[in-house]
């Protein structure tokens, strides 16, 4: 195979659908059993399941915290604050110790150290390790879940099943102008009807009815540090109040 290292065809971004359509299409075509699609330069890596549907950067964490903290039992594992509630439960459920950060590896590796974090990761698909001294090591993800795949005998669409029990919007950018008036916005609408409330990187609010645990939600707002964005993130146990929330919290943005 030839490879052109100018990226001829589209984006080398694990992060957008869209440059991930060829890499589906090859699954399709040759049956394959996985794809995994790198960025630029390789710090990054998508993971498409047999089935050609994408694992978010949090999911793959999820699926891999288990396997992580049997070697590193009751340690703590970084996610940050954009990921799904899926990772926490799965950090709990094998023993470790959840720790959530702010977005960016430059605000992630310090507080690797600082924690004596064993794993951490990110929605942007970047993941890092104690083992390779707190930097990305895409290559390990992909070799660690290989060896899921051989070791279990399953396809990935049936591995990831149980991490992809909630629904997530992924990060949705709007052109704002003035920034800290429609954070301000949100947190005064909002913040009177959360159980936690975290002003880390933005503003998380996680909302929790003892009642009706599946009406459980929550969404973050961040202003970007380079453009005029806000970045919009929420997930709901139930997929039709994510929908609904994403649509009230994106008029009250783009007010």
């Amino acid at each position: 195979m030839d490879v052109d290292c100018t990226f001829p065809n589209h984006e080398a971004n694990p992060l957008k659908e869209e440059t991930l359509d060829d890499i589906k299409s090859l699954i399709a075509k040759m049956g394959a059993d996985i794809g995994f699609a790198f960025d630029g330069d390789g710090d990054r890596v998508g993971v498409i399941d047999d089935q050609g549907i994408t694992l978010r950067g949090d999911q793959v964490m999820a699926l891999l915290v288990p396997r992580i903290l049997a070697k590193h039992p009751g340690a703590p594992v970084m996610y940050d604050i954009r990921s799904g509630l899926a990772v926490v439960e799965e950090i709990r459920r094998a023993g470790g110790v959840p720790i959530v950060s702010p977005v960016g590896h430059g605000l992630i590796k310090p507080r690797m150290q600082k924690n004596g974090t064993v794993f951490a990761g990110e929605l942007a698909f970047h993941f890092y390790f104690k083992d390779f001294y707190g930097v990305d090591c895409p290559d390990l993800v992909m070799l660690m879940i290989l060896e899921m795949i051989s070791e279990t005998g399953k396809p990935l669409s049936e591995l990831a099943a149980p991490v992809r029990r909630y629904f997530h919007s992924g990060e949705i950018n709007s052109e704002i102008a003035d920034k800290e008036a429609v954070l301000r916005m949100v947190e005064e609408t909002y913040s009177h009807e959360a159980a936690e409330i975290s002003k880390i990187d933005g503003i998380r609010l996680d909302f929790h009815n003892d009642n009706e645990p599946d009406e459980d939600w929550w969404f973050n707002v961040r202003a970007s540090n380079t453009e005029p964005l806000l970045r919009l993130t929420l997930e709901a146990k139930k997929k039709d109040k994510m929908e609904a929330m994403r649509e009230e919290l994106l008029k009250i943005i783009r007010v």
